[in-house]
Order: structure tokens, then sequence, then C-alpha cells
């Protein structure tokens, strides 16, 4: 069994992988180093992984602490590098610019077979990737939902968010509902206001962004969505998105199918 590792700005998400029944499991997410350990116990317990493939976009240190963390349970850890693996081209000067997570997840489809499509994913921040004709042509970085939110506690003295907004991303996902047309409201105080905000922000950015790449490309571009807030920023009826689960995992899973890692 192999543990499939995406280690984030704000979760470690964690999937067991059984490659005799390609079978991929999700198994943990969890906020802190610290606490992944416990999250796996169940199956690291008895000797279950005898590997463990991280995508990490965290610092050196903070790779060094979850290898160390990890270490004593499994024998084998392999960290995936956007930079060792150039199988789809790219109009990035370097890949060792580009984030791990974000070429993981491309390759997640690219190794399928796709040539044109557009990748999103909803996190602490939000990133898209367009490929085109088998092309990666680049994309955009913004602050997801979270760091909009809670940016303007940082830089204002006028906006302070009470205990009842969540001030933490995995209390912040909880709180994401699906947004529908009727959802719309308009803040009746300073915390409302800026949630309001907040989501009007995604929604639209995602929605111009959509419509900018089916007017220059097609009306039927294909758009793939992943991160623990996707599903409350799409409505039911847009027929060109689907929300995956974690492409970052399908990444990995389709390399080890592939015999690239």
């Amino acid at each position: 069994m192999i543990l499939l590792l995406d280690a984030g700005n704000s979760f470690y998400k964690a999937a067991i992988y059984n490659p005799r029944k390609n079978c991929l499991q999700a198994c943990a997410r969890t906020h802190r180093t610290s606490e992944l350990i416990n999250s796996l116990t169940a199956f690291i317990s008895p000797g279950i992984i005898q590997r463990a493939l991280i995508c990490s976009v965290l610092s050196a240190s903070k790779n060094r602490q979850m290898q160390n963390v990890l270490t004593p349970h499994i024998k084998q850890i392999d960290f995936f590098r956007a930079h060792d693996y150039p199988l789809l081209p790219s109009r990035y000067a370097s890949l060792r610019q580009l984030g791990n997570d974000r070429w993981a997840a491309l390759l997640a489809l690219y190794l399928q077979g796709a040539r044109d499509y557009a990748v999103i994913d909803c996190g602490t921040a939000i990133t898209v990737d367009i490929v085109r004709d088998g092309i990666h042509l680049g994309g955009l970085i913004a602050p997801g939902q979270y760091v909009f939110t809670h940016s303007l506690e940082v830089f204002t003295d006028g906006v302070h968010l009470d205990a009842q907004t969540p001030h933490n991303p995995i209390q912040w996902t909880q709180s994401c509902q699906p947004l529908e047309n009727s959802a719309w409201q308009w803040g009746t105080d300073t915390q409302s206001a800026v949630y309001q905000a907040g989501q009007w922000y995604v929604c639209q950015f995602l929605q111009n962004l959509i419509n900018h790449c089916q007017r220059q490309y097609s009306e039927n571009f294909p758009f793939y969505i992943s991160g623990c807030e996707s599903a409350s920023f799409f409505q039911k009826n847009n027929t060109h998105v689907t929300i995956c689960d974690n492409l970052v995992w399908e990444g990995l899973r389709q390399l080890i199918i592939h015999k690239k890692l």
C-alpha cells in the first residue's frame, strides 16, 4: 500500500492507494503535522504502508519536519517535484517556478489523454491552470475566500470579526455552503458584509474566468475543480464544470500507473 499525501498550506490530505486493486481511498485530513500520525494510525500500525509519496507546497523546514514524523513508520518516503516530471509541455520558463500541487493536478488529466482543459483548485489560494492543444499556457493565483476575508482584519483597524466567524481553515471549510442565485444577500453588519463579499468575490472571479475561456477557446471547454471549498462556488447547473475529489492524489496515482514514480 502507498500513502499519497497532498501537503497544502492549510491541510494535510492523505489517501491510501492499493496498486494491485488500483483502489484509492481517502483516509485523513489534518491541519497540523503533529496530528498526521494519529489520523493514519489504523493504516500504519499493522505496517500496511510500505511507501509514501508526498506532493508538498511547504517550506524545506516543514518538509523535513513532515519526513521526520513519517520516517519511523514508513520505510520509503519520496517527494514529488514538478521539475522532475516535464511530461507536459509548458510555457513556464522553469517548472521550479510552478507549484508541485498544480503540476500534479495537471498531469492527472494529461496522462489520461486530456489535451484541452482548465484545472482550478480552491483552497488557501485559488489557482488556475490552462492547457490548450496539449500545452500548458500558464495560469493565475488569487487569494482564496478565507485569505480574502481575514486579510481585512490584518490590514484594517475597523474590521474585527467576532468569535462566530471561523478563524481556522478547517472551521471555515465546514461553514461553506453551496451557493444558488437565491442565496445572495447584503450584509447587515461588518461580519456578514465581509463574509458575503468574500463569497461574491470568489464566485464572480471563477464565473468570469469560465466565461472568458468559453469565449476564447470553446463553449464546451472543460473545467476540473478541486479543493476543500470547491463545491461551494459552483451552481449545480454548470454543465462544463467537473468537481473532483483531489486531483493531486489522482496525479500521483497516474504517475504510478504509468511507471513514472
